[in-house]
């Protein structure tokens, strides 16, 4: 399972104040990836982001499953068993 943070922040100072609010050790991972969209085509053109934050799923075929509006609740059962693969979403 990989994370990407992808950011679609006007500014990297922006995108730097967020990356501050999340665990140093969260992001050093080898899973972890973090993308700065400079431009917003990938929010937009590609997940259709019209509001953050936003949480997609992408399953191993690449394929988007799931995707979460708002603020995630990382630690609910909803999102546990999406992310353990016990979801009929999946």
């Amino acid at each position: 399972m990989f994370f990407v943070f992808l950011s679609s922040d006007l500014t990297q100072e922006k995108l730097q104040t967020f990356l501050k609010k999340i665990p140093q050790e969260s992001l050093h991972q080898k899973n972890v990836i973090i993308a700065w969209d400079k431009q917003g085509k990938i929010t937009r053109e590609i997940f259709q982001t019209y509001q953050l934050p936003e949480t997609v799923l992408i399953n191993e075929k690449g394929e988007l499953y799931h995707k979460i509006v708002g603020v995630a609740q990382w630690d609910s059962e909803e999102i546990l068993n999406l992310l353990n693969g016990r979801s009929p979403m999946l």
